[in-house]
C-alpha cells in the first residue's frame, strides 16, 4: 500500500487524489527526485508535466515522439507526447520499502505552443499524471474515501 493525499489542482477547487513518488532517469542525470502526481482515472496516459520536465532540465525536443499519437489534448492545451524511455517511478510503501517501476508508456508532455508562451498559456500549472494505462498495466487498485481525506494505491501481486 502506498499512501496518498488530497489537494486541489487549482486553488478554490475540490481536492483531488495525489501520490508521491521518486523519479529516476539516469540518462538525463535525474537520480532520485521526489515528485507528486495526480491519480487521474479519467486520463488514458501517464505523464511528466512540462513544469517538472523543465525544472529537471529534460531536453524535450530530443526525446522520441510517439509514432501514433501526434498530439494529446489535456486541460485545454495541446501537447506533443515525448516518450520517456528509461525513466523509473519509485513508490515507497507504508513499510518504507521502495517499489521501482519502469513504465514504458510514460510520456513527457511538450506543449505545442512556442516555449516562451508555456507559462502564459498555463502549461506550468499542470500536475504530473498517473493515468489508467499505469493503473491497468501494474494492476493498481485505488482505495479512496474523500470525506476522510484518505487515499491509497494498492499494487496487487500477479
Amino acid at each position: 500500500m502506498v499512501g496518498g493525499f488530497y489537494k486541489p489542482t487549482t486553488p478554490g477547487l475540490e481536492a483531488s487524489p495525489f501520490v508521491k513518488f521518486t523519479l529516476r532517469w539516469p540518462q538525463y542525470r535525474v537520480w532520485k527526485v521526489p515528485l507528486e502526481a495526480l491519480v487521474d482515472t479519467g486520463s488514458p496516459f501517464t505523464a511528466l508535466s512540462p513544469r517538472d520536465a523543465v525544472r529537471l532540465q529534460i531536453p524535450l525536443s530530443r526525446l522520441e515522439r510517439h509514432p501514433e499519437l501526434p498530439t494529446i489534448f489535456f486541460a485545454g492545451l495541446n501537447f506533443t507526447p515525448r516518450i520517456a524511455k528509461g525513466a523509473e517511478l519509485i513508490f515507497r510503501d507504508k513499510n518504507g520499502n521502495d517499489h521501482p517501476i519502469k513504465h514504458e508508456s510514460l510520456y513527457a508532455l511538450e506543449p505545442t505552443t512556442p516555449r516562451a508562451k508555456w507559462e502564459e498559456k498555463g502549461a506550468f500549472r499542470l500536475p504530473n499524471i498517473i493515468g489508467m494505462d499505469f493503473l491497468k498495466k501494474w494492476r493498481v487498485k485505488t482505495l479512496s474515501d474523500p470525506s476522510l481525506g484518505e487515499f491509497e494505491l494498492e499494487f496487487r501481486e500477479e
